[in-house]
Order: structure tokens, then sequence, then C-alpha cells
């Protein structure tokens, strides 16, 4: 309720510089909590814990207006961190109790959405009091709802079996009540994945404001309205489909998630960006409760769960924290800030694709095609969003992604086809500056990507051929190719101006190119030919599209057309000469 309102009141304070410790000695205190607040659930019982994390709350709502110092501030954020590292130990252990195992995820998806209720309401309730009444009277309001959870919570039956009563000792907690090894995996994953809550809570208030959102509270209303409609859906895929699957899902979606957040200069990007994280760590959470759950000895589930809260406290204070000083209120630095906690989400990804299912072995190609797919679908986000910081960075990635494929794909690599692939990602780096001179320079690189195809097709054939295309056969099959060719051209004549022996030339090649992967068939494997000449195809469209676009009439939604059609043209392409190089 209060979150999105603390940068303005630090600011107040004299604070606008501290922003990154917000969330971080909040995170701190909740992090260092966490080994007791687990071991006391564990001996005397889950309400209890519960009730302390609420009566902090309560008393630290209270005490915001009052105390009007940065070092008072700073010093209720440490209070307050209790909350946090108290409550939700204390409900997780409560609710794996209650549930059956074959049903956990659902029911950890369940208590997300009720988490997501106050989540989406709190913001948008706590900006709407600030804006209309005052901040103190949002604090108020923040300490009276607490005071509710506890009344609530006094009249909740126990469900720790053997309980025991309070004593000092509880207190004092030895190594093994830091960490339960047993849920070492979903913790890895949760500190790299909650790295990217903390940058949203620390930095979204900010990027809000420099979109023109008044109401920061609204786009954590987005956020976790979006984790409301997913966390019982994606509770119940973990339970049929498993943890670890559901998890490489909703990683993929954070980094998206950050790479669109990252690259909006519009309100709406940045609330589409928001909401998509909203999917993502709404499917990511109860996941990974579950996940921890299951793997926690039967008699210390509270231990287990605490070392999951633990590693989520670290990876959102060091979220926090580390995007408060990369931002340092520059907004030229929102895209770098969102950025880091994209590329910790890809390291979170990567180590669950590297989770082998037994007795399968971990397969290289496969993880390098699950980047390859994750560029394309970033790449189209970019163009349809009209993202143009993040296109800059990711377009250049989809020949460099192709070409690791590729090697990794096949022993038999031929030099000639590497440097095609080489002079293809020059055309990409190039027709990002969009000039004359640029377009002309990334039309000659292409030009020679294409000869190098063309050369490429004539030595990948083999020796002996089966059933290859007759003259009449082949004049039949290519005459289209060609009519397409130079009817584009004939067409784009009138209006190519100083370009128009360039784009001929070009043309010309391009059409040799695609001629030449037809003439393929009967001297190569039929999978190596339909992929290659399919490419080839596409290759073709993607250019006349573009060619279209920049110098005929306006396409709709050309962008998308053209990259998707170029991209899927590469991919086949390597595909179909790997097919040649691997016969089976």
């Amino acid at each position: 309720m209060i979150i999105p309102e603390l940068p303005e009141y630090l600011t107040l304070l004299g604070g606008a510089e501290y922003k990154g410790l917000i969330i971080s000695l909040f995170t701190i205190t909740a992090m260092v909590s966490r080994p007791f607040s687990g071991k006391l659930a564990d001996r005397i019982g889950r309400v209890p814990v519960m009730i302390f994390g609420a009566a902090v709350c309560l008393v630290c709502s209270i005490f915001y207006p009052i105390v009007t110092t940065l070092a008072g501030f700073f010093l209720l954020r440490l209070v307050h961190g209790f909350s946090t590292g108290f409550t939700p130990t204390g409900i997780t252990a409560y609710l794996a109790d209650i549930v059956p195992a074959q049903k956990r995820g659902e029911a950890m998806g369940l208590l997300g959405t009720a988490t997501a209720v106050g989540m989406a309401g709190g913001p948008a309730l706590g900006g709407l009091i600030a804006n209309q009444v005052g901040l103190d009277a949002m604090f108020f309001c923040s300490s009276f709802l607490a005071f509710i959870s506890i009344a609530i919570l006094l009249t909740t039956r126990e469900t720790l079996k053997t309980k025991e009563r309070f004593s000092i000792t509880h207190l004092k907690v030895k190594r093994k009540d830091f960490f339960e090894p047993l849920v070492l995996a979903p913790c890895l994953v949760m500190v790299l994945t909650a790295f990217s809550y903390g940058t949203v809570f620390t930095i979204i208030p900010d990027f809000g404001q420099f979109v023109g959102i008044k109401n920061k509270g609204l786009l954590f209303t987005y956020l976790t309205v979006a984790s409301l409609v997913i966390r019982l859906l994606a509770g119940k895929a973990s339970d049929r489909y498993g943890r670890v699957p559901v998890l490489r899902i909703s990683t993929v979606f954070i980094l998206l998630s950050m790479l669109v957040i990252g690259s909006a200069s519009t309100s709406l990007q940045l609330i589409l960006g928001v909401t998509l994280y909203g999917f993502a760590q709404g499917s990511t959470s109860p996941t990974l409760l579950a996940w921890a759950t299951d793997l926690s000895h039967e008699g210390f589930k509270g231990r287990g769960i605490a070392s999951l809260y633990i590693f989520m406290e670290l990876g959102i204070g060091l979220g926090a924290f580390l995007s408060g000083l990369l931002y340092a209120n520059d907004s030229s630095l929102f895209f770098i800030t969102f950025l880091v906690s994209g590329l910790l989400s890809l390291l979170a990804l990567i180590y669950l694709l590297m989770m082998p299912k037994p007795p399968k072995e971990f397969n290289m190609k496969k993880l390098i095609l699950y980047a390859v797919v994750l560029v394309f679908v970033v790449e189209l986000i970019a163009v349809i969003l009209n993202l143009a910081t993040l296109n800059f960075v990711v377009k250049p990635l989809i020949m460099i992604s192709l070409a690791a494929y590729y090697l990794v794909s096949t022993q038999h690599r031929t030099t000639l086809f590497l440097i095609a692939i080489l002079f293809c990602w020059t055309g990409d780096v190039l027709l990002l500056f969009e000039t004359e001179l640029f377009f002309m320079a990334g039309l000659i690189a292409f030009l020679t990507g294409h000869v190098l195809y063309i050369l490429c097709y004539q030595r990948m054939r083999f020796n002996k051929s089966k059933n290859p295309l007759l003259g009449p056969q082949k004049v039949r099959f290519a005459l289209p190719i060609v009519l397409a060719g130079t009817g584009l051209v004939v067409v784009l004549y009138p209006v190519l101006g100083d370009l128009r022996i360039p784009v001929m030339i070009y043309a010309l090649v391009i059409t040799l190119m695609a001629l030449q992967a037809l003439f393929r068939f009967g001297f190569t494997s039929n999978k190596s030919f339909v992929l290659v000449f399919i490419g080839a195809i596409l290759f073709m469209i993607s250019d006349s599209l573009l060619a279209i676009n920049k110098f005929l009439m306006p396409i709709q939604f050309a962008s998308f057309y053209i990259m998707s059609a170029y991209m899927m043209a590469q991919y086949l392409i390597i595909e179909g000469v790997i097919a040649h190089t691997n016969p089976k």
C-alpha cells in the first residue's frame, strides 16, 4: 500500500539519492529474520509467527508520520522488514500443513492470488489516499489494515501438531537453521529472478512519472492484477506438468518484460511491460514455493520455506540497491538498469534448462535453439511495440545466435558458409542506421552474403543425383521465381532514382540464390532441399516487402512481416545446410 509513495516521501525528507535503500533496508531485516521465523514456525506454531509479523506492520505504519528524519526513516524500514520476515513464512507453512502434496501448486497459486488482491488494491488505494488526503492518512490506513489481520489470526486454529512454549532459547539459531540444503535449486532460481522484483519496485515509480503517469500506484495495480490472473493457472500447471517446465517459461517472460520495460518511451509501452512482468512474476512465485515445499523435510517445512524466502529477500534487496545505484536518478539509464535484471533472469533460465530429465544428458544444441527462439521473440516484440533501443540491442543477436546454432549442430562446418553468415550479420547491423549511406552499405553486405550462399549451394551437393530436375522441369519451376524477381524490379523502377542499378543487381543476385536453391533438388536429401528452398523464397519475400515499403508505398505492420520472414528464412537455410552435412 505504501511502497509506491515512499520514494516521494523520502524525497520530501531530503533523501532522493537514497531511493535504492527503501526496499533494500526492508529486505535486510526480512532476510535476517527468516532463520528465526522458520525455526519458530516449526517449534511454537505457525499462527504466532504470523501475528508477530502483522504486529510489526501495525506499529511501523503508525510511526512513519511521526519520525521525520532520514535516520529515523531508515531505522523504520529496517524494523518494518520483520513483518515480511515472519508473516509469509508462517502462512506458507500453515498452507503446506493443510493441503495435500498433489495440489500444492494450486494452493500456492491461491495464496498468491490472495496476496495479489491485496497488492493490486493496496498501491491504488494508497496512491488515492496520498493524493486526496495526504501521506499521513495513508500510513494510518495501512496500520488499521494490519490491526484487522491480527484480529483474524487470533481466531485461527493452529496446525502444528507438536507445539512448544516460547522460550528465549528458541532465538538461538544454529548453522543448520540458516539454510535447508534440500531446497538449493529453487533458492538459486529465486535469487536470480527476484532481482527484477527489487528493480521494478524501486525504479517503476520514477519511470511512471517520466512517461506521464501521475498515480504511481496505478502501475503496481496493473502488475498485481496480471499476477492475480495467472497465479492459480500457473499453480495448477506446475502440479500437472512439473515445477521446472513452468519455471522455464516464466523466466523467459521475466526476461522479455525487463527488456520491454527498459525500452519503454510511452505510458502504454510501460504498462504493457509491467503487465507482462506481472504474468511472469505471478507464475514464478507460487511455483517456486511449491517446489521448495516439495523438497523440504517433512518436520522442517518452516526451515525450507524460510530458506527460499531468504534468497528471495537477497534477490529483492540486491535488485533494489543495485538498481538504485545504476539508475542514479538519470532517465537515460532506465534501459541499462532493467537490462541487468533481464540478464540475471536469463542465467536462471540457463540453469533450469541445464537440469536434465533423467536419464537424458544436457543438450547444448537444444539450449542454443532455445536462445535462437528467444532472440526471435524479443526482436518481434521490439518491432511490434516500436522499441528502438531494444531493437538496436537484439537485432545483431539474430545471426550470432544462428551461427552458434550452426557451430554446435554439425561437425562438417564450412568456412565459406560462416563467412556468408558474417556478411548477413554485417547487413543487419548496418541497416539499423536509417540513412541512405548505411542502406547502401547494408545492401552490399547482404549482396555479398547471397553470392556466398550461391557458392555454398553449388558445393553442398551429392556427387550422384537422385531424380534431379530435367531441362523442361527446371524452366517450369524456375519461371515463377524469375517472374517474381523481375516483376518487382519493373514495378519499383520508376521510383528507385539513383538506387536503380544497385537494387537491380541485388534483385538479380537474390533471384539467382533462390534458383540455385531450387536446382539442388535431387542432389541433396529431401529435408535439406525443402528447408533451404523455402528459406530462399522467404528471403525473397522479406526483401520484396522491404523494398515495397521503402520505395513504393507503406505497408501496415511492415517491419513485423519483414523481420518474421527474414528470421525464418535464415533459420531454415541454416537448418537445411545442417541437414545436408548430417544426412540420416
